[in-house]
């Protein structure tokens, strides 16, 4: 059985914001969400296991909205006001 690798980044991806969020690291929550801006914009590209339709392109800006939110959040918490 072949798992994309897709599947497991977003997975991974989505078990460090919540593991972030529940040990409330913020330079983790930061990393996370990096990574997460380039997992969006990776899928918003290609798309999900070479599936490049609408709900793909939904699912890369529902990406980047969460993780631009979470890195400006996370940023603010670390260094103060801005």
């Amino acid at each position: 059985m072949d798992i994309p690798y897709e599947y497991l980044l977003i997975v991974v991806a989505w078990l460090m914001l919540f593991v972030g969020f529940y040990i409330e690291e913020m330079y983790i929550l930061m990393l996370t969400a990096i990574f997460m801006l380039c997992l969006g914009v990776f899928i918003i590209i290609n798309g999900v296991n070479s599936v490049d339709n609408f709900a793909t392109q939904a699912f890369g800006i529902f990406h980047l909205g969460i993780s631009f939110y979470v890195l400006l959040r996370a940023n603010t918490e670390v260094f103060g006001k801005w």
